[in-house]
């Protein structure tokens, strides 16, 4: 898995970017500029945009 890079609460509000092809996970951007994924089953939004296809991990270096 990927690691974790933010902690959000519920209330938070974030901006939502893309989803996935099956919309189980929702690429969003924080306040501060970061972009993740986040489960979407934990989440409550409404997004009609494009599906967006994560990319592969880079290999550890």
């Amino acid at each position: 898995g990927y690691a974790s890079i933010a902690v959000v609460t519920q209330g938070d509000v974030l901006t939502v970017i893309g989803q996935s092809s099956d919309g189980s996970w929702i690429l969003v951007r924080l306040p501060n500029g970061v972009e993740g994924w986040v489960a979407s089953a934990y989440t409550t939004y409404g997004y009609t945009g494009p599906v967006v296809t994560p990319q592969p991990r880079p290999s550890p270096t």
